[in-house]
This record gives structure tokens, sequence and C-alpha cells, in this order.
């Protein structure tokens, strides 16, 4: 977290007062009733000029590359821009351009999810019931709200004087070069924080094992069913609960399962994954298109939290193989016979284990 300029707060008084506060505001942005009338056939803010107001759109609200939309008022004007998401996409200038307005009294507000595109410059106060995705290169004047989690890609959040403004969220995915993150649950690093990292191996079309196996935590698969997880002698104690098994510290869950997490975890998973492969592989990530390890020993002080793999095809370790970190790959993992992976596995295909150790590191 070397970029963070300010303070993090997890779990603590002040993450949790900060991110009352946020859900109080985004629920009274959202409960205004629309003051000025919108083309409802048109949700392209390009080329539009906007006075003070409360705008409602029906549909995802976008600002194509390069284009740029013109906040026009004074200083004490508020403006109030509702919409089921927000889809800004990259720019090389100032994608919001302010004539007389203040930044921290303009409003995008989201049901869903908002996201901020590579390389764009972004002023005012974003308020989400979904994710907020800051990408790469892209720079954010202002405050950042989020009930779901904060996901940024070497992005730059400050305010124009050089103050910190606050970034809240429930967790966060991916910081880097941002400030004043506060986080209303704890979490201990900054990548599957989500429902995935309550999962030691999550697969979607299979996880199978050559007894005997050894994981500690739960196991999920989606879309496959349960019956994809295989060699696992699965204990169930009826329909739509979670199973068990010997091989299994946790439970194994499967969309069938009532309430399950696992459809959810795959979708952490694609998100991570989408990260990870994006971010192109910095300091601590390592990708490779096929990979076969043997041996993976950690020293100076590194754990297996903060070391991702992420591959577009397969990943194999060998027979007795010791490996240590995040897995992310698009298609399988292959654990050898004996093999101990300090770890998680987080696969869009498949995880095949023999006779295998899974000890997952503490994520969240």
């Amino acid at each position: 977290m070397k970029d963070v300029k300010k303070n993090i707060y997890a779990g603590t008084p002040e993450a949790g007062s900060a991110y009352a506060d946020s859900v109080a505001a985004y629920k009274s942005a959202i409960a205004q009733a629309p003051t000025v009338p919108v083309d409802s056939s048109s949700s392209n803010l390009d080329q539009q000029t906007f006075t003070a107001g409360v705008y409602v759109w029906t549909t995802q609200i976008t600002l194509p590359k390069s284009g740029v939309m013109t906040i026009k008022g004074s200083a004490s004007d508020v403006f109030i821009f509702q919409a089921p998401s927000l889809n800004f996409s990259a720019g090389s200038t100032d994608n919001i351009g302010y004539r007389g307005a203040s930044a921290s009294n303009v409003f995008f507000v989201t049901t869903g999810s908002q996201f901020l595109g590579y390389g764009g410059a972004f002023f005012g106060m974003f308020l989400a019931q979904g994710d907020i995705f800051l990408s790469a290169a892209a720079f954010s004047q202002g405050g950042l709200y989020t009930q779901g989690s904060f996901i940024g890609v070497r992005a730059y959040h400050q305010l124009s004087d050089g103050s910190c403004p606050p970034i809240v969220a429930s967790t966060s995915q991916f910081v880097s070069a941002c400030t004043h993150l506060a986080l209303g649950a704890k979490c201990s690093t900054y990548l599957l924080c989500d429902t995935a990292g309550a999962f030691t191996v999550v697969a979607m079309t299979g996880i199978s094992t050559v007894p005997t196996s050894n994981i500690t935590g739960n196991i999920g698969i989606s879309p496959a069913a349960m019956t994809y997880l295989t060699g696992f002698a699965l204990a169930s104690a009826g329909p739509g609960t979670p199973s068990s098994s010997a091989q299994v510290s946790g439970m194994a869950f499967a969309p069938e399962t009532t309430n399950s997490k696992s459809p959810q975890a795959v979708l952490d998973m694609q998100n991570a994954y989408t990260l990870q492969m994006v971010d192109g592989g910095g300091a601590g990530r390592r990708r490779n298109p096929h990979a076969y390890w043997s041996k993976v020993i950690l020293t100076g002080g590194l754990t297996s939290n903060s070391i991702y793999w992420a591959g577009a095809t397969s990943l194999t370790t060998g027979v007795a193989s010791q490996f240590s970190g995040i897995i992310l790959t698009y298609t399988n993992v292959v654990i050898g016979t004996g093999g101990s992976l300090n770890g998680s596995i987080y696969t869009q295909t498949e995880v095949a284990l023999d006779k295998a150790m899974v000890l997952p590191p503490t994520v969240c």
C-alpha cells in the first residue's frame, strides 16, 4: 500500500461512521425527485450542458471516449444525476468540464455500478449502491462512496488543492495511488475481498480430487452443479443445503444451494482476473500463458496473500510441489500428486487435485 498517501481505516469506528454517513447520503440523493426533464431516449451525456437541478435517467448514463459534458452554474449550485448505472469511458482530456460550478456539489448517484475508464479525468462526488471501478491511469477529483467495492487499478485520486477526499466502501479489491480509504468491513489485502475471499477453491466447470486431499476452507462451483464436485464423497443434510466432505474443512457450495454464494464468488473471481490481466502484471503479480511449477519459496517477508499468479490458460504444479500465492486462471489448474498450495485457487474452468493440500492465506 505504498501509494496510499494518507490513512486507511478498516473495521474501525471511523470507517463504520464514514460508511454509515455515505449510505445516508446515497439514500438522500437517490430519493430526490427530478426537477429537470431529460430525453429518456438519450443517456449519452457527451456535448450536453447541464444547469443546477436533479436529472433522472432510467437507463445507464454514458460518456464516450474523449467525450465531454459541461456543468454550468455557481459554486453554490447543486447538481444530482441519478441512473441505474454509469459508464464513463476513457479520454485524454477532462471528461467533465465545470463552468463556475463546484465539483463538491455535483453528485453522480447510481443504484448499480459505476465505471470510470482508462486515462479519463473525472470530477464530482460519485455515490453507488454497487461497485465503483476506477480504471488504470484514471484521475478522480472528488469523493467515491460505494456500498459495494471500490476497485482501483493504478489510478489517482485527490482534490485539486492536494487535500484528501474520501473513498468509502464496504470492501476494497485493489487500491493504488489513492487517499483516505475507509472500509466498512475489515479487509487485509487488496484483491478478492468480496464473496470470493470466503472460498479457498472456486471453479466454474468442475473440482475433482484423488483422495485424500486436504482443503482448509470452503469450495464453490458455478454455473456447474454440485455433481461436478467429484472424488469428495460429499454428504448433504438435504436439498438446498451445502455439502460436507472429510477432505474439506469448510463446506461445498453450488448454484442449487439455498442462498448460495458461489455464483457471486465466480463474478468476483472474473472481475479479479480481469483486473490482473488489464493491469499488465506489476510488482507481485506474474502472468504466463501456461505455467508448470515445482517449488515457489517466499522470502524477505512476502506472504502468499500478496502474490497473484494470473494466466490466460492453465497452471500445473509438479509431484510433491510446494507452491504459494493466489492463482487466477482462465482455464484449468492442476495440483500434482502430493503437492501443497499455501494460497487459493480461482479458475474459470476446472481444478484437479491429487492427494493435495490447500491452505488459504488470510484474505479478508
